[in-house]
């Protein structure tokens, strides 16, 4: 995973749950804003952020997935302190464009910086350029002032306008992966055009949304999975994943883990490899993940002794943000007039979830867990029947 951040540039991290070997991007530029990756060859990536008053040059590219950066041959040369914003690289990485922070500019380099020339057309403060992710001549703007949708069919020397998604919404105008002219923008509702801006259509039950995502196909199925940050089919604020081009979505947070949304980074972006893994920028709290997981076969606890219960625990363990499960549980030996409780614990006795349990005259009983995630791993199963308890490791795999 690529990312870049204010403050610390950004990192290369192979494995998400770990501190990106090399640390954080070098050369430093520090506040970095833009980046962004050729879809025909990913390898390719340039960066873009805070130039600290002439101290650092802003704009940087890498032909190794970002294990190495190069700075660009040069600034354009009426771009003035051209810094920050954001950059946009055509399909097959011939053509860069970056539109500055705070400029009215967007400029074109087909040289790594060698030479610039403005785009015309995009007369933009802070314009968000797109590439086309299949034709490397395609680039795409939206200026949400005017509504205006702009393209360009020329490698983006020049745009003009394609049509209108009206006023008002995110600048950020998304392309679904693989798709030519595919074009996604988050403004309140949820906005698709299939003709590369010329018209757009409302997407789904889908309200107050102001981010919008794409990641690995479901399987069984080709188009990208659709993520996005708002309200469908009248569920409430979060986290909401489509398999089938926004016709049904499904919430895959819950309240408690919110992290405030997207914040300025207004993103929520599926993992390209892996189906269920979705990120989401937060205001001030880095960047979070969650994955899918997978739905695990019925699994057998190690059985203590002979008077130990047999467990079995089915469901969904691993969710982005959740976990449904079932406890399912026979041989239960002995009851007591107290009553029976299922509590269940880490390795280190911290309690995960606590309830009563009924236990059927055949000795058998069920709990259903639906709770904050689980991560995979050994727990404790404890079962207190009356007087008596009894205690049972479960393996929850990964």
């Amino acid at each position: 995973m690529l990312s870049v951040i204010g403050d610390y540039d950004g990192f290369a991290n192979a494995d998400v749950d770990a501190y990106a070997p090399a640390g954080q991007y070098s050369p430093s530029i520090g506040s970095t804003s833009g980046l962004a990756f050729a879809a025909a060859k990913p390898t390719f990536v340039v960066r873009a952020g805070n130039d600290n008053q002439g101290q650092s040059f802003p704009i940087y590219y890498s032909d190794n997935s970002g294990g190495g950066w190069t700075k660009f041959a040069s600034k354009p040369s009426d771009g003035g302190a051209a810094s920050s914003g954001q950059v946009a690289v055509s399909a097959d990485g011939g053509a860069v464009l970056w539109s500055p922070d705070g400029l009215n500019n967007t400029y074109r380099t087909t040289n790594l910086g060698a030479t610039w020339k403005a785009a015309t057309g995009l007369s933009q403060q802070s314009a968000v350029p797109v590439s086309d992710p299949v034709n490397p001549q395609k680039f795409y703007a939206f200026n949400p002032s005017s509504g205006n949708v702009l393209v360009s069919t020329d490698g983006g020397a020049a745009f003009n306008q394609a049509g209108s998604a009206g006023n008002g919404g995110s600048k950020i105008m998304r392309a679904a992966p693989g798709r030519e002219g595919d074009l996604w923008i988050a403004k309140g509702g949820l906005l698709r055009s299939t003709n590369s801006g010329g018209a757009f259509a409302a997407v789904g039950n889908v309200s107050g949304c102001t981010a919008v995502g794409f990641g690995a196909a479901a399987p069984g199925h080709t188009y990208p999975a659709v993520y996005i940050w708002g309200k469908a089919g009248g569920g409430p604020l979060g986290i909401y994943r489509s398999d089938d081009i926004g016709a049904t979505w499904v919430r895959i947070n819950d309240d408690a883990h919110q992290y405030g949304g997207p914040g300025n980074g207004e993103f929520v972006q599926g993992d390209a490899n892996v189906y269920g893994r979705v990120y989401m920028s937060t205001a001030g709290r880095g960047i979070i993940y969650g994955d899918l997981g997978s739905k695990v076969a019925i699994r057998e606890s190690a059985r203590p002794g002979a008077a130990g219960p047999l467990i079995r625990v089915s469901g969904d363990h691993g969710g982005a943000f959740t976990s449904e499960l079932t406890f399912t549980m026979t041989g239960i030996r002995e009851t007591g007039p107290g009553g029976s409780r299922f509590s269940l614990m880490d390795l280190r006795g911290h309690l995960a979830a606590s309830g009563p349990l009924k236990v059927s005259r055949e000795g058998s009983a069920t709990f259903a867990y639906r709770g904050a995630r689980l991560v995979a791993g050994a727990y404790i199963v404890q079962l207190e029947m009356g007087s008596a308890i009894s205690q049972s490791r479960v393996m929850l795999p990964r």
